[in-house]
């Protein structure tokens, strides 16, 4: 009896099994279906339909734009110019369309100069004579290249007339008694123009204009 229960069971099972899967529809016996052909027709770009709360799909990076090629540059400068030079210059720059902004103005001042002095000797050999005996002396000394107080000799070089008095008194005490304080140098002011970015093509436009107006070249900044 068990065993024909079994029998019974297991057929019935195949029989659904083949009604379910559509075997027995060319007998007239399936299950109906469900079918809406209209509905897909009407879809709108199934494709991009996605769940609230998904995260989209990172997108394509775009590419990094192609930075144009920067001509090389060089920083050049015409230096120890008068403040008429100075001008002069400047005036050229601007004529040749070289904007304010691409170069400086610096000025420098190079400032007098007291020494004590000992000349101005008639003869080489009076100066010679003096050099032996300040050098029994111990006490230093320099030529002095100026026209004005050469040939002679520079005990010592100080940026102040009281400095210069200072020093004269002790070398008195030293032994030495031909000495004075002199103004070796007045004040010395100069203009430095400074063009830190110059192409090769505009160095060669400007420094013919250089020379025009200052009569000196350009050379590579200090």
């Amino acid at each position: 009896m068990l065993r024909l229960f079994a029998l019974v069971m297991l057929l019935a099972n195949a029989g659904y099994f083949a009604w379910s899967q559509g075997h027995l529809r060319p007998l007239g016996w399936g299950p109906v279906e469900q079918r809406e052909p209209e509905r897909l027709a009407q879809q709108l770009a199934p494709d991009k339909l996605r769940l609230d709360g998904a995260t989209p799909p990172p997108a394509a990076p775009s590419p990094a734009p192609a930075a144009p090629p920067t001509e090389a540059t060089t920083c050049l400068a015409v230096a120890g110019l008068s403040a008429e030079q100075a001008s002069a210059v400047t005036a050229a720059l601007t004529s040749a369309d070289l904007d304010n902004s691409r170069w400086t103005l610096d000025e420098s001042v190079l400032p007098e100069r007291w020494i004590v002095y000992v000349g101005k000797f008639p003869s080489v050999d009076l100066l010679n004579r003096k050099k032996t005996e300040l050098r029994s002396l111990r006490v230093e000394f320099r030529d002095v290249n100026a026209p004005a107080l050469h040939p002679g000799l520079a005990l010592g070089t100080y940026s102040t007339e009281a400095a210069a008095q200072t020093a004269l008194q002790e070398l008195g005490r030293a032994g030495v008694r031909s000495g004075k304080v002199t103004k070796e140098r007045e004040e010395q002011r100069s203009v430095a123009v400074r063009l830190p970015a110059l192409t090769d093509a505009e160095r060669s436009r400007i420094e013919p204009l250089m020379l025009q107006a200052a009569g000196k070249p350009l050379a590579a900044c200090p």
